[in-house]
């Protein structure tokens, strides 16, 4: 159909496909001006194409001499001739005031490795590396193949061991780069399952990439953009190579090996494995899967378990968190089902319908329900031989609940509804929630789980820790308002969420039908109270002309665009988190001729000071209590060799050779007796970051916390005071990190959650005058050549 349009139409098609394609299809969405760029080289291309024949190019132009000559099309030429001027005026004068936007960097997935590296206290020579428990169970296998597949399968249970107590908070459960911690890292971690990552490499490659992790990355491999560990610092080289064996094992690849045997062993071995696995089901394959977190018998207490907030359920009483079924009935088994294959967005547990079919989610209900001690799923008339003897049903009889939580009487979702739902939280939800719904207790009384786990009530203005509350379908907000709905009425087994509908006759709700509805509607309108996360934005700042604010609730900051970014738990160096509270925060940035200041906001359920009665009335037992912090963090090198993140210092305080500037800020404690405070700080690499020389008078910062949320604003001169220290230059792009310590969480020093290299963007303002006249000089130059073009004779 193309090839029947007249050439210059085919061009226009083509071009606006291309357009399109650039702008919708490519992920990540790339820079308006490098789109300007190729498509401006197509129609270059284009042209030269036409051209290059003089019958095609006369076919070329033969619609625009139509248009420029054509009696016919008078009218036309004189809409043209007031239309493009017009329109190139109003897109100058757009274009003179540009929205800022990221700078587009570059860095190469697999750099070439270094021809030896420093671990272990010793040089390793990249071309000796050889992966010796392969060796041994490689060259035992042509006489002794089940010898050689006891060996393999001791490392690739040890080496899952390892991944799943250091690796898969990032790179996740179903190894696809999709761990619940590694979702705001940029770039993503390592996706295993791709045919394009661990399947094209040798196991000395991944041995090199694991062992020097961020830091040991060449230059072109940014390593100020990776938070991948240096393992090399808190696990054995034998370690290394069995988490090798792992990886390759549970994705169903083999590395490239250039030896033929070897090769050829690994082929075998793979081939057999997959032969057992193949349509696994029930026992075994819960024991390949799910044991890690869960435990081989189902009480929650794998080898991950320690490492995760919120624990992995626990099956032996029979109580699950999510269900559609009424009152205090066990889960229908499609509420399970849905659990394995949707997962729950926020937590370690992944979607496993990616990975697993229909035939094989299903047959896990009933292991789940065979680690029940408590006779939660056994029928009723079950005879005494049919319980072993820590209690649990060994029959297949297994109870099967049908009733469902009913959604009737539904209230739509409106502003009013949203009105009476406030006062209907206020009086019932308002003691765990916090005022403004971010989970902090206003009832002074610490909360546990059935376990005797410390647990926090949700924050409510976070959907991305919704779970199983966050809606999918045709109308995903239509469904997540019924499963709030659920989640009120029947509440959340085994936690202080009370359900709010009486299933006994007789008995009054705690909460009406309507109220319940009024409630939902409220909560829903809840999530839209913080911006949206962009894990790579720019932070643009708001010019003001008056002196700026030291108070985070001044009406002025409304004028800064909000950059929410996502917060990662270190797990770089020193003493790692992994159980972090804070997940994200929200900073603006005003500056005027002669200063600048940042507002940082971060949700933090408690105001956490050692002394103060409330926080250690609240504090977890199992934690010691520290003061909350926050840091700012730039680099000391200059904007213009910063530009890219390949010259940028570490995070975590920079190194040597690229330098940090840290702005920390304490918020103090009242026993004994000690103010918040704001510390300068010199960051070279290494643990611990050493206070910077001198003082600068024109650096100051104040913090508030109120109802689950910090606010900490620091401000200081635009030009540097003193050595090392950044300055603010406008129309250059600035780095900066952020870095957040929830001290009733026992963070302090290296445990705390930090994000990652940022840019801000100080804009100067173009006068509208200047705007103005440039634009009214491009709609005259356009007129100008559309009538030279109209009045143009038709030459042949």
């Amino acid at each position: 159909m193309l090839r029947k349009l007249p050439p210059f139409w085919q061009a226009l098609m083509l071009l606006a496909g291309c357009a399109l394609a650039l702008e919708l299809a490519v992920y990540p969405l790339m820079p308006r001006s490098l789109m300007i760029q190729y498509l401006v080289i197509l129609a270059v291309g284009m042209l030269l194409y036409y051209s290059a024949d003089e019958a095609r190019w006369q076919a070329f132009l033969s619609p625009l001499r139509t248009l420029l000559h054509s009696p016919r099309l008078l009218g036309l030429r004189r809409l043209l001739l007031v239309v493009v001027p017009l329109a190139g005026g109003v897109a100058s004068f757009l274009l003179l005031d540009p929205v800022p936007q990221a700078p587009t960097e570059l860095r190469q997935a697999h750099p070439a490795p270094p021809a030896s590296f420093s671990a272990w206290g010793r040089r390793i020579e990249f071309e000796a590396l050889d992966n010796p428990i392969r060796a041994r169970f490689s060259d035992l296998w042509p006489t002794d193949p089940e010898g050689a597949m006891e060996i393999y399968s001791e490392a690739v249970a040890a080496g899952r061991e390892i991944y799943f107590s250091n690796c898969v908070f990032c790179h996740g459960a179903l190894l696809d780069g999709r761990g619940h911690l590694g979702l705001g890292l940029n770039p993503p971690p390592a996706n295993f399952r791709d045919l394009g990552t661990i399947a094209q490499l040798e196991e000395s490659y991944l041995f090199w990439r694991i062992a020097t992790g961020g830091p040991g990355l060449p230059r072109e491999g940014a390593p100020a953009r990776s938070q991948m560990p240096a393992w090399h610092e808190s696990l054995e080289e034998p370690q290394l190579w069995q988490t090798i064996l792992y990886l390759y094992d549970a994705v169903g690849q083999e590395p490239r090996i250039w030896d033929p045997a070897r090769s050829a062993v690994a082929s075998a071995i793979r081939q057999r494995v997959e032969t057992e696995r193949r349509g696994l089901t029930g026992e075994p394959l819960y024991q390949l899967y799910c044991a890690a977190c869960h435990g081989e018998e189902g009480l929650g207490d794998g080898v991950a378990a320690d490492y995760l907030y919120p624990r992995p359920r626990d099956f032996g009483l029979g109580l699950y968190k999510y269900k559609s079924s009424p009152g205090a009935l066990p889960p229908r088994d499609e509420d399970l089902l849905e659990v394995i294959a949707e997962g729950l967005p926020g937590t370690g547990m992944p979607a496993w319908r990616s990975l697993l079919s229909e035939q094989q989610i299903a047959s896990l209900v009933p292991v789940l329900k065979g680690f029940d001690f408590v006779g939660t799923w056994a029928p009723a008339d079950a005879p005494d031989e049919a319980f072993d003897e820590q209690g649990r049903y060994r029959g297949d009889r297994w109870l099967s609940i049908t009733e469902r939580e009913p959604v009737e009487g539904r209230v739509p979702y409106s502003e009013a509804s949203v009105a009476s739902g406030r006062a209907v939280y206020e009086s019932a939800c308002i003691e765990c929630h916090g005022e403004q719904g971010r989970g902090n207790i206003t009832s002074d009384k610490p909360l546990e789980d059935d376990w005797g786990y410390r647990v926090w009530p949700r924050d409510l203005t976070q959907p991305g820790s919704w779970r199983a509350s966050e809606g999918t379908g045709s109308n995903p907000r239509d469904n997540t308002l019924e499963r709030l709905y659920q989640r009120v009425s029947i509440g959340i087994s085994g936690t202080p969420m009370p359900a709010h509908r009486e299933v006994e006759e007789g008995n009054r709700d705690p909460l009406s039908l309507e109220d319940r509805w009024h409630v939902v509607n409220y909560v829903y309108s809840l999530r839209h109270a913080d911006a949206r996360l962009e894990p790579d934005g720019l932070l643009v700042g708001a010019r003001v002309e008056e002196s700026l604010p030291l108070s985070g609730d001044d009406p002025r900051w409304q004028q800064a665009r909000p950059l929410a970014l996502p917060l990662i738990p270190n797990l770089m160096q020193g003493e790692r988190l992994y159980t972090p509270l804070n997940r994200s925060l929200v900073v603006r940035a005003l500056f005027n001729e002669a200063e600048v200041a940042f507002l940082v906001e971060w949700h933090d359920r408690t105001e956490s000071r050692p002394g103060s009665e409330v926080a250690e009335r609240l504090q977890d037992a199992s934690l010691t209590l520290y003061a909350d912090a926050v840091a700012l963090q730039f680099p000391q090198n200059s904007p213009a060799s910063a530009l890219s993140r390949v010259d940028l210092p570490l995070l975590q305080h920079g190194d040597p050779g690229r330098r940090s500037r840290i702005w920390y800020w304490n918020a103090g404690q009242l026993d004994p007796p000690m103010p918040s405070r704001l510390t300068p700080l010199n960051g070279r690499g290494g643990q611990k970051p050493k206070p910077a020389a001198g003082e600068d008078p024109t650096l100051s910062a104040q913090g508030r916390w109120e109802a689950g949320r910090w606010q900490w604003v620091v401000r200081r001169s635009r030009e540097s005071l003193q050595p090392g220290a950044v300055s603010f230059e406008s129309e250059r792009y600035l780095p900066f990190a952020l870095a957040t310590w929830d001290g009733s969480n026992g963070e302090i020093g290296s445990r705390h959650s930090l994000t990652g290299w940022h840019r801000l963007w100080l804009p100067e303002p173009v006068s509208a005058a200047y705007r103005l006249v440039a634009s009214g000089a491009v709609a005259l130059g356009l007129l100008l050549l559309g009538w030279i073009l109209f009045a143009r004779p038709n030459r042949p």
